[in-house]
């Protein structure tokens, strides 16, 4: 386990291993959160891994894709959005999609 594999753990993500996020991401490795509060779900985190690696010849560094899944909330449709982030700061795209839903005034994917 790498120490960025680590650190995703460590803030609470899941790992997940499927085919499935290969077709869509071109990679087999996932990790994921769910962000809440008291009133409910806010939004998902899945983070696309990629490991160190080479393309021919050319070195290929350790590196992740961000997305977050918002919802709507308005009332009027509950379709997703997703946003993306290309960093490797994990602190940094939990702390960008945090002020991201609240700024934005997106709502609940599902309150308790």
């Amino acid at each position: 386990m790498t120490l960025l594999q680590k650190k995703l753990i460590d803030n609470g993500y899941k790992k997940d291993v499927s085919d499935l996020n290969r077709t869509m991401k071109m990679t087999d490795t996932m990790f994921w959160k769910s962000v809440s509060d008291q009133r409910g779900k806010k939004y998902h985190i899945e983070i696309y891994y990629y490991p160190e690696g080479k393309c021919g010849r050319i070195p290929l560094p350790e590196t992740i894709q961000a997305e977050a899944r918002f919802h709507a909330g308005d009332g009027i449709t509950d379709e997703p959005m997703f946003v993306q982030l290309s960093t490797k700061d994990i602190d940094k795209i939990e702390a960008v999609f945090e002020k991201m839903w609240s700024t934005l005034g997106i709502g609940y994917i599902s309150q308790w």
